[in-house]
This record gives structure tokens, C-alpha cells and sequence, in this order.
């Protein structure tokens, strides 16, 4: 069996068992993002929405001017080579003045409308947060296939399972020295180092393994919805209406709390679960430290995130009295 004839994963601790140095590096990049953003994203919030505004106000004045300077007629390649002679020609200058003058623009109405747009934000994140952290904890939460139990994760990266995927048994033989893949006839044959290099990372395999999770999950959560009871569904619109009209509330009153709460919120989602995949794969033993269900998943967040705004607002303060 070849490579490209891996068995298809359906969870993330298959992706990472079918391309562990690419998927630890990816796990680890998003601890690292998960950290910041837990420990200062309050403080870099404003500046993050400026920077928005401001990237997003200056490509859309300069697309803006861009298009009317070759005007509605022009289509296709002759639109775009006309448009290139604009920007190269007379009218560059004018699209360049025009693209700073809008990444101004937009600077200040970020500024202007930050309250407003933490309240958008914080309300739909508690719109989201809410009914389904309530319908987790009843026990009748969507289906998340996709994040296997401890117990089974653990065995699959201790190799208690039949058959791992072949990308798993090149690494093991790589790391012994003798780089090699099983043929059709059971033989094996050495790789160059481009070949070694491909294996540990396939950049269509990645993308392809993580779509093919990505929609099964989903369909699982469609089924899920579409089977509902009246009852639960009711439940699940009702938090969402709450918790929008919380986070609004909280966006326009208080901001920066807001902002603290949603980044919080996010970094230890970000913590918890790709430092739970990267601690089930290396650290044997490491399911006994985890929660084991979804209501200990759902304290540890919790928990997590009061922390994390508990740190961001003593930052705060400090700063203040600074």
C-alpha cells in the first residue's frame, strides 16, 4: 500500500498520525496563538481592529479606484491589462493617493466605531457559546466525531491500534535510519531525500485530509440540527437570543472587557485542545490528566478563560497605575 492509499482519516488524531511533523508544527503554532491571545489579547484588540480597518480601507479605495478608472465596459484580459496600464501610468498616483486616503478613513472609523464593533463581535461569539455550551452539558450537544476519546487517542499514538497509516511506519523508519516504503510485494526500496521530504509533508494530502475531517464534521452537525426535537430547539435559538443580547450589552458598556472576554475565550480553546492532541501524541499516560467528558471539557474552559481575563485585567490595572 502506497502512500496516497493511506486510509482515509476522519479525526484530527488520524491527520496528525498520517503527517505528525506537519500537523505537531500546525498544533504547536496554535499553543503559541492561543497563549497571546489569552494573555494580552484585550491590549492588542484595538490596535488589531486599527489595523483592519486600516488594511481593508486602503485595498478597497484603491480597488475602488482602480475599477473606475477603466470603467464598467472593461472585462477580462483586456479589463486587467488596462487596469495595469492605469496603475503604471497617469492614474497610478491618483489610485495610490486614493488607497492611502482610504487606509486613513478606515484607521479612524475603527477607532470610532471599536465599541460597536465589540458588541457585534462579543454578541455573536455568546450567541454561539451559549446554547451550545448549555445543550454540551445536558448531554445533548452536537455530534464532535472529529476529537476522539482520550483513551482511544492515546492508543492510537502509543500504536495499540492494527494498522497505523504508512506515513506513521515511514517516520518510525526514518528515525531508525533506513528510509523505506512497502512495495506491492511486501519488499522495500530506498527514497532520495525529496521523496523523504514528500512523505513527511504532501501538501494536497494535508489540505485533502483536513476538507475530508472539516465535512464530515459538518454534515454530522447538519444531521444533527435536522433530527432535533422542538423542545431543544427552541432551547438552542432562546441562548443564542440571550447570549446576543448579553454580548451586545457588554460590547457597548464595557469594551475592553469585552474584548478581554473574547480573546480570552478563544486562547483557551486554542490551549486546551491543541495542547490536549499534542500531549495525548508524545506524553504517554497523559489521559489521566485530561477531563475525560464534556463537562469537564467545558469547566476546564471556563475556568481557563476567567483566568485569562482575571491576568488580561490585571495587566490592565497595572498599566493604568503606571
Amino acid at each position: 500500500m502506497s502512500l496516497g492509499q493511506a486510509i482515509e482519516p476522519t479525526s484530527f488524531a488520524e491527520l496528525m498520525q498520517a503527517m505528525p511533523a506537519a500537523w505537531t508544527v500546525v498544533l504547536g503554532v496554535a499553543l503559541v496563538v492561543g497563549l497571546v491571545l489569552w494573555v494580552f489579547g484585550g491590549r492588542l484588540a484595538k490596535n488589531g481592529v486599527m489595523l483592519t480597518g486600516f488594511v481593508a480601507g486602503g485595498l478597497g479605495a484603491a480597488a475602488l479606484a482602480t475599477a473606475l478608472s477603466v470603467g464598467p465596459d472593461a472585462a477580462g484580459v483586456d479589463g486587467a491589462a488596462e487596469a495595469v496600464r492605469g496603475v503604471s501610468g497617469g492614474n497610478g498616483l491618483w489610485i495610490l493617493g486614493i488607497g492611502i486616503g482610504g487606509a486613513i478613513a478606515g484607521v479612524l472609523l475603527a477607532a470610532l466605531l471599536f465599541r460597536f464593533w465589540m458588541a457585534g463581535m462579543t454578541a455573536v461569539l455568546l450567541a454561539a457559546v451559549v446554547p451550545i455550551a448549555g445543550m454540551i452539558w445536558e448531554g445533548n450537544g452536537p455530534p464532535l466525531t472529529s476529537i476522539q476519546s482520550a483513551q482511544d487517542v492515546t492508543l492510537d499514538a502509543l500504536g495499540a491500534g492494527e494498522s497505523l497509516p504508512e506515513a506513521e511506519r515511514l517516520r518510525a523508519a526514518q528515525a531508525a535510519g533506513e528510509s523505506a516504503v512497502a512495495d506491492g510485494s511486501g519488499e522495500t526500496k530506498l527514497e532520495t531525500a525529496a521523496e523523504m521530504a514528500d512523505a513527511l509533508f504532501d501538501q494536497d494530502k494535508f489540505v485533502e485530509g483536513l476538507r475530508g475531517v472539516w465535512a464530515t464534521q459538518v454534515e454530522e452537525v447538519k444531521v444533527w440540527w435536522r433530527d432535533m426535537e422542538p423542545g431543544p430547539r427552541r432551547f438552542l435559538v432562546g441562548g443564542a437570543g440571550v447570549g446576543a443580547v448579553v454580548g451586545l450589552v457588554l460590547g457597548l458598556v464595557m469594551p475592553m472587557v469585552a474584548a478581554s472576554l473574547q480573546s480570552a475565550m478563544v486562547g483557551s480553546v486554542l490551549i486546551l485542545f491543541s495542547g490536549r492532541t499534542l500531549l495525548l501524541k508524545y506524553v504517554p499516560g497523559a489521559d489521566g490528566l485530561l477531563p475525560s467528558n464534556w463537562r469537564g471539557v467545558l469547566l476546564s474552559l471556563g475556568l481557563i478563560t476567567l483566568l485569562g481575563v482575571l491576568i488580561q485585567w490585571t495587566m490592565r490595572k497595572k498599566k493604568s497605575d503606571e
